[in-house]
């Protein structure tokens, strides 16, 4: 038995629907609960939408997390991974072969080596994946990290969704689309939005904080490092990241039920062996 959960928000709900649809064609029993809602007795697993509720989850033998995409339109995708947000989870992609990315993947443009900014990235107050965070602290810190290694301009983006002004130290970029405050980016700042993933396809260098940003592979993870960058190769990372997210025919076919159960199974049997040498 999967118990799937749901707050009941339009899109989270229709990837529930078509996963459960991809779940239960592989034989599995399923059941959608709202998220106060109490663990069916022989579940051995539950599916949510992202982490909030996370900690109630403790009855679970794997608890796998439906979330928005991450590249090209990100609510045309959904992504499913096992135990965490974003980079904190498992998506049995290591490795992947290219044939995802062919699929459904974007150009890449060539990494940058000049522009005339440098763009620190506002993310949402609250959000997910800024837990124990003090993000506007986090934007004056990078201000000043930045400005030890340039004299460029720093500019900062509020997320289009986010409420806040940028800190009084740092201007605003003066209204712009996603792909045109890259234009002129020289380099990307970012704790650990999705932007850094834009940004690296854009060929503009980025650095993420935190080890949750989707674009940490290819990130610099020091503001020293981001003026040292390394321009790596992003073809690996590129199709690892093409494992991660799944059409809705996808899962309702269970395509990314299958993939994803792969790296399932091995927790179990890991999980199983570590309370077998417990009881020993």
């Amino acid at each position: 038995m999967i118990d799937l959960y749901t707050s009941g928000a339009s899109h989270q709900t229709d990837g529930m629907h078509y996963l459960q649809k991809g779940i239960e064609a592989a034989g599995e029993h399923t059941r959608l609960r709202k998220i106060n809602g109490n663990p069916h007795e022989q579940a051995r697993a539950c599916v949510l939408w992202g982490t909030r509720n996370m900690h109630l989850m403790g009855k679970y033998e794997t608890v796998y997390i439906l979330e928005a995409g991450y590249f090209r339109d990100r609510l045309s995708f959904y992504s499913l991974g096992i135990g965490g947000l974003n980079g904190r989870a498992h998506f049995n992609n290591e490795d992947s072969p290219s044939d995802r990315w062919i699929k459904h993947g974007v150009a890449r443009q060539p990494w940058r080596h000049s522009g005339d900014y440098i763009l620190i990235m506002g993310q949402v107050p609250g959000d997910m994946s800024l837990e124990n965070i003090d993000i506007n602290q986090f934007y004056t810190d990078m201000l000043y990290q930045v400005k030890n290694f340039t004299d460029m301009p720093v500019f900062f983006r509020p997320h289009p969704l986010a409420l806040q002004k940028a800190p009084e130290d740092i201007p605003i970029l003066p209204a712009r689309s996603l792909d045109e405050a890259f234009k002129d980016a020289a380099m990307v700042v970012t704790y650990n939005s999705n932007s850094g993933v834009d940004a690296a396809l854009a060929g503009v260098p980025v650095y993420a904080h935190d080890i949750g940003s989707m674009a940490w592979p290819i990130a610099a993870h020091s503001i020293k490092r981001l003026f040292n960058f390394g321009y790596p190769d992003r073809c690996q990372w590129l199709y690892n990241l093409a494992y991660t997210q799944w059409t809705a025919d996808e899962l309702t076919r269970g395509e990314a039920w299958e993939h994803i159960c792969k790296r399932a199974n091995v927790i179990e049997l890991q999980s199983a062996a570590q309370r077998l040498n417990r009881s020993h």
